[in-house]
């Protein structure tokens, strides 16, 4: 019920921040970049044979030729060196929001929070609806069963049906068969993008009764004597 009324929940998460000491670049209080002596700027480190040069990335600079002078350590707790900047510009962190699920979403629903993400990026939430017992929905209608009796299918009448928005009479046209379909327009669910509504369609089932007592009995005799005989028709073979 909460993807048909909307709702709010809380998702914890790790992102990735501007680490706070030293404000992205990465250094100890603002301090710069030098040489690699590994690989004297080059960026590049390999072995020569003849005019050949085989070379991969320094992997102590990471093939920038440079690095930092006083590479930022924050946190100093060894607990939390996990999260640290350690030179990176950046830390993980948990953050715990509120997000807002607006009504009529469904699976597959992928909402983009602005600025939630890392850095400045955005969080997408990837959002999964689970089923209902009762209420069943393709798009943004639903369907639901209900069952009636053998008179009610006979005679019509008024039944209640349970709806997104409470419970509402439907009326039951006489001859009504098992398998036939209601609609209540207007009673399913909210478009996200709108004010419109998807409809409600009730499927009908007849309940044969299992067990007659003595007047059901006599009342279904005294109609067996009366009803007209079905004349089925033979397909030519």
């Amino acid at each position: 019920m909460d993807a048909v009324k909307g709702t709010n929940r809380s998702m914890s998460y790790d992102r990735t921040e501007v680490c706070p000491v030293c404000k992205g670049t990465g250094g100890q209080g603002g301090s710069g970049r030098t040489v690699c002596n590994h690989c004297r700027g080059t960026g590049m480190q390999g072995v020569k044979r003849g005019n050949v040069f085989m070379g991969s990335p320094c992997p102590h600079c990471d093939g920038a030729g440079s690095v930092l002078r006083h590479p930022c350590e924050y946190p100093r707790r060894k607990q939390n060196r996990n999260r640290e900047c350690g030179g990176q510009g950046s830390r993980r962190t948990a953050v715990t929001e509120d997000i807002k699920i607006p009504k009529g979403v469904d699976s597959g629903t992928v909402m983009r929070i602005r600025g939630m993400g890392h850095g400045t990026g955005d969080l997408l939430v990837h959002l999964r609806v689970g089923s209902h017992s009762y209420f069943r929905r393709e798009g943004y209608d639903i369907h639901t069963d209900r069952m009636i009796t053998i008179s009610q299918a006979v005679l019509g009448g008024s039944v209640e049906v349970l709806t997104l928005y409470g419970k509402r009479p439907i009326t039951v046209r006489p001859g009504t068969a098992s398998n036939a379909v209601y609609k209540i327009p207007g009673f399913g669910i909210s478009y996200t993008d709108s004010r419109a509504k998807g409809d409600h369609y009730v499927h009908i089932s007849v309940k044969v009764p299992s067990f007659l007592n003595h007047k059901q009995r006599d009342a279904m005799k005294a109609y067996a004597a009366v009803e007209e005989p079905v004349v089925q028709e033979e397909p030519d073979i």
